[in-house]
């Protein structure tokens, strides 16, 4: 009888074997058994993995991870041509550095410059750029993520980048110091190094220095890093560097030196990596070049300073800085009726008194060109001059420096300037004048009817208030009340640009009152504006000891008695009228008071 075989039985019966052996196991207590083979092996790929890993390449990992930030970071102060591509980075590190690079390039050259700081030179204070530069928020700090990177990294696979990083994240926290040695690990204050460092450095020197007194180790270690950061530093240093060498080569040359050349011509090289980034830096680019005679330097930046100031004025006709600096420029290519033009259509839409000292500095100009004319000295333009700005302290100096000059006899000056004012045509100006002339002769009976002239008809005048106090006060003891009146109108007048010597002729009226309280008061703040000068430590001294507090006494006799110290000449918060067309000027120091006006 023959056996019939049914393949589906076989089946059936495997199935069913396999059913009965897996419901009969135990697989709980075989799954724990399990755990530890699973974290063996995870562990072996582990090993695997790290073993085939290089520092280098993790390191390139960490620093992929916060590349992003470090790029807008770096942007936020670096100049033109800082890019993180230059970085010393792993293979990872540089290839998300040239994304970022491609980027930038397909939005235009000037997309880094976009974030750079200005610097306040442009508005023509220097530093008075504007504004600091501290290093703790030169574009806000790294986040803690990434210098828990940067950390990392500098533990497997130190790199100078990673010192770079770590360092300035160290001065943004707070930790000056200890950030600055770590960025000269890779920037030596002795020879080149990183880049970025360098340029990171310099801004933490800039912030040392611009706190009084500088110490003239900081200043040549601020000078090294600017020059060997290269397009890294932002156009504020190179403005603070330029300033630093322009000083350098004036004291140079006035003292007959061969560097002065040198010194000059560096700070025209700074300011052309400045315009890079920061295109108000072209007209005081001009200015200098000018001054040492490069032709070629202010021929070629000469036009684009003018472009850029018409194209600033052109999106906002208000912009009274914008077209005070297009005047400017204007004057600088002696285009004396142009300029004047686009100030008085700046008078018309709006009232600025940066348009009105532009104005004024203009006719005070005309007015210096007329000294050395064959025509003879023009007045009305000295008149003008006050009229639109008289707080303009240089129109003043301007008047003392003519007499001075010695181009015109003080006696026939005299005379002219008599015939003028019997004539009935006698100005603010002719009044200044004739004051001034009989100052210089100690005539101050005579100049005191020619001040009130002055400042009835300029009541702004600071120059002529000031010296019209102290001459009352010396001329007629009993008008102290009036002449004290007069002394205070002058510092209020100067509120923006104290002057110490207004302060010592209030302080010189109180004496005389007898009111030494409020006297010392003035001569305390004299002081505080002009701390070289001895006579003001004299003064305190004999009010203090009047007053019966010999301990004050005692130590202003001790600080006269100091030799002083002369003023840095490293400073690196110049303005910027550095550059003066009138620099054959001598300077127009008082007769009795006032530094800064006749």
């Amino acid at each position: 009888m023959a056996i019939q075989l049914d393949p589906s039985r076989w089946l059936v019966s495997f199935a069913g074997f396999v059913y009965d052996w897996i419901i009969s196991r135990s697989w709980l207590r075989i799954l724990a058994g399990c755990v530890p083979v699973a974290i063996a092996a995870s562990s072996l790929v582990l090993v695997w993995w790290g073993a085939t890993t290089s520092r280098s390449q993790l390191a390139a990992r960490y620093m992929a991870r916060v590349e992003e930030e470090f790029e807008r970071w770096e942007r936020g102060w670096a100049g033109a041509g800082a890019s993180s591509s230059q970085r010393t980075l792993p293979d990872a590190g540089v290839a998300a550095a040239e994304s970022v690079e491609k980027e930038a390039s397909e939005k235009g050259a000037g997309a880094a410059a976009d974030a750079a700081p200005r610097s306040d030179s442009a508005n023509g204070s220097a530093t008075d750029g504007s504004a600091s530069t501290d290093a703790g928020a030169v574009a806000g700090k790294l986040s803690r993520f990434a210098e828990a990177m940067v950390r990392r990294v500098q533990l497997i696979a130190p790199s100078d980048c990673s010192h770079y990083l770590l360092g300035a994240s160290m001065v943004q926290h707070g930790a000056v110091e200890q950030g600055l040695r770590l960025l000269e690990k890779v920037a030596p204050a002795d020879r080149p190094g990183y880049k970025p460092a360098h340029a990171f450095a310099a801004i933490v020197y800039l912030a040392q220095i611009r706190q009084p007194p500088a110490a003239a180790s900081a200043v040549e270690a601020f000078l090294h890093h600017v020059e060997h950061a290269e397009t890294w530093a932002p156009s504020s240093v190179l403005w603070a560097a330029s300033d630093i060498h322009w000083l350098r080569g004036m004291q140079a040359r006035e003292q007959g030196r061969a560097t002065a050349r040198e010194e000059m011509e560096m700070a025209v090289k700074l300011l052309e990596q400045a315009v890079v980034t920061d295109r108000d830096a072209l007209l005081e680019l001009c200015k200098r070049a000018l001054a040492i005679e490069d032709r070629l330097t202010y021929d070629q930046h000469l036009p684009l300073a003018e472009a850029h100031w018409r194209q600033r004025l052109d999106s906002n006709p208000r912009d009274a800085d914008a077209r005070a600096r297009l005047a400017e420029t204007l004057l600088l290519a002696q285009r004396e009726e142009e300029a004047q033009q686009v100030l008085e259509q700046g008078l018309d839409l709006q009232d600025s008194p940066v348009l009105r000292r532009s104005l004024s500095e203009l006719f005070r100009r005309r007015f210096h060109q007329s000294l050395r004319s064959a025509t003879g000295i023009d007045l009305r333009l000295l008149e003008m001059a006050l009229r639109h700005d008289p707080t303009n302290v240089r129109v003043y100096e301007e008047v003392a420096a003519m007499i001075r000059l010695g181009k015109t006899p003080p006696e026939r000056l005299q005379q002219e300037l008599e015939k003028i004012l019997v004539s009935g045509q006698a100005t603010a100006s002719t009044h200044l004048l004739l004051a001034e002339n009989l100052l210089l002769q100690e005539d101050y009976e005579g100049a005191l009817p020619h001040l009130e002239q002055v400042v009835t008809r300029m009541p702004n005048a600071i120059g002529a208030l000031n010296n019209y106090a102290w001459v009352m006060a010396t001329v007629d003891p009993r008008r102290l009340d009036e002449a004290a009146e007069f002394a205070r109108r002058a510092i209020r007048a100067a509120k923006h640009r104290p002057n110490p010597e207004y302060y010592d002729t209030l302080g010189m009226i109180l004496v005389k009152q007898g009111n030494h309280t409020e006297a010392i008061t003035a001569y305390e703040t004299a002081l505080e504006l002009a701390p070289q000068r001895r006579d003001f430590h004299e003064r305190l001294a004999e009010l203090y000891a009047q007053v019966g507090n010999e301990r004050l006494a005692h130590l202003h006799r001790a600080a006269a008695s100091l030799p002083v110290a002369d003023p840095s000449p490293t400073n690196p918060s110049p303005t910027k009228d550095t550059v003066e067309t009138e620099s054959d000027l001598p300077s127009a120091d008082a007769v009795h008071r006032d530094d800064s006006s006749f």
